[in-house]
């Protein structure tokens, strides 16, 4: 984007993703985006074609503020954004390597960072679905895994809205659920990361853990007795699930900063836990750190 100020008040813009929100644009994709105005219950196409989006080209209006107009996108957050990416991968073996590359670049080089502090990835698990290639049954294949480069924060509720066409959304449970950076392609690839595990004072390892300590920082990895006053999510915690959710991992009120290192760690490969009974159970398409 333009470095000066532009002398104009409206422009039209043709762009692609990674202005929208901190520029003040309504979104496509999140909750409320402009293509979920529109119902995608009866797509266009029948069984076994990509559903079509409602926009491919865009031009919106919009005007300019000049106090806004030098916002760039880092090159490490756009080489991280487009790593996310599986649309090449056209076997198992290929889906394996790239998902220990992309555990290796956020252990490695990246933490997340909320109001209760900041962590680094010490265990992930890579959840896909690429049609006729890779149709795990252990991926929720929510339409947020159609996204890359957001957060999902899991939910239990499954379909769409009758009234709006919306997918329908709860808060995840507590101590149940977690919360995946998405890594699908906005056609046919439903992809997630989930954060099984973070670091900090006393962590351990449990995806409700994790999500909790974002949420809590260090007193999130503490047991917490059933019927307690800190057992389940306060309005404050909900609130932030509603704004973050299918919302970018940069810049938000939790956001991926990066931050190599000063030792690189190798990753070790292990199965994912928890879903022994379903198809690609043994593959090792889960990481964690071990130092």
């Amino acid at each position: 984007m333009a470095k000066e100020p532009i002398d104009k008040n409206k422009i039209v813009v043709i762009s692609g993703a990674g202005i929208s929100v901190t520029s003040g644009l309504q979104t496509f994709r999140d909750c409320d985006g402009l293509w979920r105005q529109f119902s995608i219950k009866e797509p266009p196409c029948r069984a076994g074609r990509n559903i079509l989006r409602p926009f491919s080209i865009f031009k919106i209006m919009v005007k300019i503020d000049p106090g806004n107009n030098t916002m760039e996108e880092s090159v490490e957050q756009t080489n991280l954004r487009e790593k996310l990416s599986f649309s090449h991968c056209k076997d198992i073996s290929a889906i394996l390597a790239h998902s220990y590359l992309i555990a290796e670049e956020l252990m490695n080089n990246w933490k997340i960072v909320s109001k209760k502090g900041e962590r680094r990835f010490w265990g992930l698990e890579f959840y896909l679905h690429i049609p006729g290639i890779f149709e795990d049954d252990a991926t929720h294949k929510r339409i947020e895994q159609l996204n890359s480069g957001t957060f999902y924060f899991h939910s239990k509720s499954k379909g769409y809205c009758a009234d709006t066409g919306k997918p329908n959304w709860t808060y995840p449970i507590f101590n149940r659920h977690g919360v995946d950076i998405t890594c699908g392609d906005q056609q046919h690839i439903y992809g997630g990361i989930l954060l099984r595990h973070l670091g900090g004072e006393g962590h351990r390892d449990g995806s409700g853990l994790a999500l909790r300590s974002l949420m809590r920082g260090d007193a999130g990895f503490k047991p917490i007795k059933r019927g307690s006053p800190e057992h389940g999510w306060s309005g404050e915690e909900k609130a932030i699930f509603e704004r973050m959710n299918n919302q970018p991992i940069f810049g938000g009120e939790i956001s991926l900063e990066h931050d190599p290192l000063s030792k690189s760690i190798i990753p070790q490969k292990i199965p994912r836990i928890g879903i022994k009974k379903t198809k690609f159970a043994a593959l090792e398409l889960g990481f964690r750190r071990t130092a």
